[in-house]
C-alpha cells in the first residue's frame, strides 16, 4: 500500500518509474498556449467594450441621468432617512445590499469554516505531510484567529458609519469577506 501511494505521488510530479512522463509535458504545453489565448481574447473583448464608451464629461453620459436628481431632491423626504446616501442604500437599494451582505457574510462563514481545526488527522493527510515540507499551519491559524475578530469589527464600523465617511455596505463587507 505504501509503494502504491509513493508511485501515485510521484506521478503526480512528474515521473513515472524515474523517467519524466512525455504526455504531462504535451499537456502543461497545450494547456499554457490555451491560457494565452484565453486571456487574449478576453483582454480584446474588454479593450473593444471600453472603446465603446461615451467620452469623460460627456453631458448624455448615463451618471447624468434624472433618477440622479430625484435621488437627491427627493430622497430624504420620501424615505424619511437622515440623509442621502442612508435613504438610496437603505431604501431604494434596499435588497442589493441585503444581497451583498448575504454573500459577504456566506464567505466569512467560509473562510472561518476553513480556518477551523477538526482535531482529526486521517490517514491520507498523514502520508501526504509525510513527504511534503511542513506549511507553517500553526503560525497561519493563529495570526488569522487573532486577527479576524479584530477585522470582523472595523467591517461593521465601516458598514454603520459608511454615510458618514468613505465606505459603505459593500466596503465594509468587503473587509468582513
Amino acid at each position: 500500500m505504501e509503494n502504491s501511494g509513493n508511485r501515485l505521488l510521484s506521478y503526480f510530479n512528474g515521473k513515472f518509474n524515474g523517467k519524466p512522463s512525455g504526455g504531462r509535458r504535451e499537456f502543461r504545453k497545450l494547456y499554457n498556449v490555451l491560457s494565452a489565448v484565453v486571456c487574449l481574447c478576453i483582454l480584446s473583448v474588454l479593450l473593444l467594450t471600453v472603446s465603446w464608451l461615451p467620452p469623460f464629461g460627456d453631458p448624455d453620459n448615463p451618471t447624468n441621468n434624472e433618477l440622479l436628481r430625484k435621488y437627491i431632491e427627493d430622497g430624504v423626504q420620501e424615505t424619511g432617512a437622515v440623509n442621502v446616501v442612508g435613504s438610496i442604500i437603505l431604501d431604494y437599494r434596499a435588497f442589493d445590499t441585503f444581497g451583498e451582505a448575504c454573500v459577504l457574510f456566506v464567505a466569512a462563514c467560509a473562510v472561518l469554516t476553513l480556518l477551523q481545526d477538526d482535531g482529526e488527522a486521517d490517514a491520507t493527510r498523514v502520508s501526504l505531510r509525510a513527504t511534503q515540507p511542513p506549511r507553517h499551519e500553526v503560525i497561519l491559524r493563529t495570526t488569522s484567529m487573532l486577527l479576524a475578530p479584530i477585522i470582523m469589527v472595523f467591517g461593521c464600523y465601516v458598514i454603520l458609519n459608511g454615510h458618514l465617511s468613505p465606505g459603505g455596505g459593500f466596503s465594509g463587507g468587503a473587509i468582513l469577506g
